[in-house]
């Protein structure tokens, strides 16, 4: 996702949108084997934490919640990833911290202490909360208003200049790898 942003400094609008594109599918596939994982082996996933037929309960059911937010988190982080690269950090900044403190803890509060869920109530409060972001975050990505950031315009309108190594450098990264 940090292509985003050097489209951005190259002035290629239109690459750091397929950049995003390309992010977010490569990281929901790498997700999608992870819930596959978590669904179809939790035995085996469980077994590392002790052979206490309670505690494999617990970590089978949190595994299992795990599973249901990992693409959201995906979507989320590969998103919040673009708009940071665009410039637009108050936003995802907001957007974070009223998803963490006014929506996860009141949830969190509701699901372990009022229904006794205990750490699967948790985990389902980081679940709505990611899974909420992540659409906030994903709608302002496929609109065009993350792309007129102050510090999009800014970069724009800088000219821009390729950087450029000295020679000398590839044969210092060289010596110093020991090759």
């Amino acid at each position: 996702v940090c292509c985003v942003g050097q489209g951005f400094v190259a002035g290629e609008r239109e690459s750091a949108g397929q950049e995003w594109w390309a992010g977010t599918i490569r990281t929901v596939s790498g997700r999608a084997a992870r819930v596959f994982l978590c669904t179809v082996t939790p035995e085996p996933l469980t077994a590392v934490f002790g052979a206490e037929a309670q505690i494999v309960a617990v970590a089978r059911n949190l595994l299992l919640i795990g599973a249901c937010f990992q693409i959201f988190d995906a979507l989320a982080m590969t998103s919040h990833g673009a708009l940071a690269g665009a410039g637009d950090t108050r936003y995802v900044m907001v957007v974070a911290v009223v998803g963490a403190w006014f929506l996860n803890l009141p949830l969190a509060w509701i699901f372990v202490v009022w229904a006794d869920l205990g750490a699967a109530g948790a985990w389902i409060a980081l679940s709505v909360e990611i899974a909420v972001v992540a659409a906030i975050y994903t709608r302002r990505v496929l609109g065009d208003q993350w792309m007129e950031s102050a510090v999009v315009a800014e970069v724009e309108a800088v000219s821009y200049a390729p950087l450029t190594l000295p020679q000398s450098y590839d044969r210092e990264i060289w010596a110093l790898s020991g090759s």
